[in-house]
């Protein structure tokens, strides 16, 4: 949602970008998502990131209500990110949803069928055991469930040391 309206606030200024970072701030009173996108942009536009952040905050409050009516605010920060907070009755709502949708919200198709392998070892049937084997196995066997939770064709191994 956020990098859709950066990219049209962007593109809006005669910018083509096809990508936008965007990162959850490390001090939570910098907002609940940020973007550096004007930090990179001010090699090519030749303008202090600050200025261009601002330009790019002045064509987001732009665009019609719809589009931005999840935000409480957005602002310039340090040398030149831009800070998003989310309204709390959006943040709440978007929790009722996941908790109502689950199935389809957290069920995501990103494999769409294509194989993967997974390879992790096991314990070994003739030596002692330890914390290792366990962790190995653990840790595999997380990793193919989660892949195939995602929609992946996964095949196991296991390999005795």
């Amino acid at each position: 949602m956020i990098r859709e309206i950066v990219l049209k606030a962007v593109a809006g200024m005669g910018i083509e970008a096809d990508y936008v970072e965007v990162e959850i701030p490390k001090v939570q009173s910098q907002g609940d998502v940020s973007t550096p996108v004007a930090l990179g942009l001010a090699g090519v536009l030749r303008k202090a990131p600050r200025a261009i952040a601002q330009e790019i905050i002045s064509a987001i409050r732009g665009m019609p209500q719809g589009d931005i009516a999840a935000f409480d605010s957005i602002e310039v920060a340090g040398p030149g990110f831009i800070n998003f907070r989310f309204k709390r009755d959006y943040l709440y709502e978007q929790l009722r949803l996941l908790y109502k949708e689950r199935q389809l919200r957290l069920r995501v198709d990103v494999g769409h069928g294509r194989r993967v392998l997974i390879e992790f070892v096991s314990a070994n049937p003739t030596g002692p055991l330890h914390v290792g084997h366990g962790r190995g196995a653990a840790l595999g066997n997380a990793l193919s469930n989660l892949l195939q939770s995602a929609g992946y064709v996964v095949e196991r191994e296991f390999y005795i040391e």
